[in-house]
């Protein structure tokens, strides 16, 4: 336990707790003492300390006080040095002086009355009494239970108080309650961030599926799309061809099939079925887009020429070759009788 996580003790309490049991009278403590201490009707209990109760009580090992008729201490026994080094400075002193007060006037007033009240009782009642407290010995303060019992000496009734510490249990208490309120505290932002990403999860999620419905929509309004260009693409009573931009034939329609005899896989690699195509690198080979492009500017005005396809079957057709340039920097022919 640090020294920082003490507790300040800058509130003084007293409860009382209800004894068990025990009985109305004083301990008679007289039997322990020679007749000739006690015979004159008056004991010193300054003069304890050199008794065999005296040297009883000093061999105990918790704090032990003894209140005379005027409410003083009037012995304290070894044990109270746990307390303070000082204890022997208490002696003399009234017990209430023991009890730091509130700075609070009426609280203070109060607290005074119940320690006197104690005190009174234990010697009216002389029975057994039982209150905690805070204690203050010399500037060292401990939370106690003070165990009260009334004790006799010859003619005289004295107070035996025994203090038992209770700063270490009350320490846990308080660390215990602290860290209790930080996990509630901390469960308390967890459940709200826990709320929070649940919130936030639902929302992404209906977010998602309203996106998710309206890609679905899109695909169907491609697909129908490519389905009605895939339509037009067979039914168009024109052959066509697309060149990719490294000038191979990448699709032909059926008419084109039809028309000339060829597939698509005919056409690749073998360009002299166009008459007078010829590319970069010699007649009949195309290396890329730009030697279709230059035939067609070559042969005929505004991407427009007439030229003479041989057929599949060795036949021939002349035709119209209009070449459009399309995205993806394809071309588009097309071949009109």
């Amino acid at each position: 336990m640090k020294e920082t996580e003490l507790p300040s003790f800058d509130v003084s309490e007293e409860g009382e707790a209800t004894p068990l049991s025990g009985p109305t009278l004083s301990i008679d403590l007289s039997t322990l003492f020679t007749p000739n201490v006690y015979s004159s009707g008056t004991f010193d209990l300054s003069a304890i300390s050199s008794s065999s109760i005296g040297r009883l009580l000093d061999a105990l090992p918790i704090p032990v006080l003894l209140i005379d008729q005027w409410f003083q201490v009037g012995f304290v026994n070894r044990a109270c040095g746990k307390i303070s080094s000082d204890y022997q400075k208490i002696k003399g002193v009234p017990f209430a002086n023991l009890v730091p007060l509130p700075t609070d006037v009426s609280k203070a007033q109060s607290l005074a009355q119940k320690i006197q009240a104690l005190i009174e009782r234990a010697f009216a009642t002389r029975r057994p009494q039982i209150s905690e407290a805070i204690l203050e010995i010399e500037n060292n303060r401990i939370w106690a239970r003070l165990h009260l019992r009334s004790v006799r000496i010859g003619l005289e009734r004295h107070v035996l108080l025994i203090i038992e510490n209770l700063t270490h249990e009350k320490t846990q208490l308080i660390l215990t309650r602290r860290n209790d309120e930080k996990y509630r505290k901390a469960n308390f932002e967890l459940g709200k961030r826990i709320d929070y990403l649940t919130e936030e999860v639902h929302r992404l999620t209906k977010q998602l599926e309203i996106q998710t419905n309206q890609h679905m929509h899109t695909l169907e309004i491609l697909n129908g799309e490519q389905q009605r260009k895939e339509e037009l693409w067979e039914r168009v009573p024109l052959s066509l061809a697309i060149v990719g931009d490294d000038g191979y034939i990448r699709q032909i329609n059926s008419k084109f099939s039809k028309t000339f005899g060829y597939r698509q896989s005919d056409l690749n690699g073998n360009y002299n079925w166009i008459g007078g195509f010829k590319g970069a690198s010699g007649a009949g080979i195309v290396q890329n887009r730009s030697d279709w492009t230059e035939f067609l500017h070559v042969l005929g005005d505004n991407g427009i020429k007439s030229v003479e396809i041989a057929c599949k079957d060795g036949g021939s057709r002349t035709v119209n070759l209009t070449a459009i340039p399309m995205v993806n920097q394809e071309l588009l022919l097309i071949f009109d009788e």
